[in-house]
Parts: structure tokens; sequence; C-alpha cells
């Protein structure tokens, strides 16, 4: 039997305490549920607008589905400017039928300044692209993401990766 947290909420003898519990606990059984295992190896895609998954298929889990994005696939168009000599990211996500989205942070002035995107419920985080221009600004849809100048970062992670949740 698979386990849910509905399932052991309901066991509570307070009911009031299980919507309590559900809002605590919830986020956290979320990304429990969406894990990447194996690094999707973003790249940008030669003399494009987009990234892509490496050579290497990508596999994780979504609201506990296992799902594959096959190598090579083109990632979402980016859509967003990032201003000359300031740091952001793009986030790629999978849902539970494979579709993949993206979300733009907050540009820093420094690396530690990028606010990361909130990571969409049900979703497991495939990859990130980094971007830091130097000469001009990234524009979403329009400069090449392989572009000299844009000094782009493929970033994977393995297991649950919510960015936003600190201690």
């Amino acid at each position: 039997m698979v386990e849910t947290l509905s399932r052991l909420l309901n066991a509570l003898s307070i009911r009031r305490d299980v919507n309590v519990y559900r809002l605590v606990l919830a986020p956290t059984v979320d990304l429990q549920s969406c894990q990447s295992f194996i690094s999707a190896t973003i790249v940008p895609s030669v003399g494009a607008v987009t990234a892509k998954v490496g050579a290497v298929d990508w596999y994780g889990i979504a609201s506990g589905v296992l799902v594959k994005v096959a190598a090579t696939t083109i990632l979402p168009a980016l859509v967003g400017t990032i201003a000359q000599n300031t740091f952001n990211v793009y986030a790629y996500y999978v849902d539970s039928a494979g579709v993949v989205t993206s979300q733009m942070g907050v540009a820093g002035t420094s690396l530690a300044g990028v606010k990361w995107p909130t990571r969409p419920t049900g979703k497991a985080y495939l990859g990130a692209s980094l971007f830091n221009p130097t000469t001009g600004s990234f524009i979403g849809g329009t400069t090449l993401a392989d572009a000299a100048n844009t000094n782009h970062v493929g970033l994977n992670a393995l297991g649950g990766f919510d960015q936003t949740s600190l201690v």
C-alpha cells in the first residue's frame, strides 16, 4: 500500500489538528514525491535561443510517477530579460506527464544575490540555466543561449531539491 499524508493525518483524533499538520507537512511530503535520479546535464542549444538536456536521458519521479525526459530534448523557451552584469537562473521542472516548464528567478548583482523561483507543487527539479551576461542584456527568446557574452552554466541536482526551503 502507498503511504499518503492524507491517510496518516486521518488517523488523528483531533480534526482541527489535521489541517494544521497538513499545511506544515505537505510541502515536505511533496518534495519527497518529486525527485531526480540522474543529472540532466543542462547545456545551451548550439546556435539557438534555448537550452537542452545533454547526451543522457533524465529520469525522476513527479508526484510519485516515474518520468523520463529524453536526451537532447529542447527545453522550453526562456522568457524575460537578464540585465548586463547581473546573475539569474531559469529553473526547469517536469510534471508527472513528462511536461517540462521553466521559471525565471530574480536577478542579483552577485551570484549570492540570485533568488530562485518557487518550486511548483507536484513537479520535480530537472536543472537550471545560470546566466551572467557581460556585454549587453540576455533577452530570453532572442539572445542565443550559447553566445559567449551570456556566460551560460548548466546547473544540475540529484534528489529532492527545493532551492527556496531555508531553515
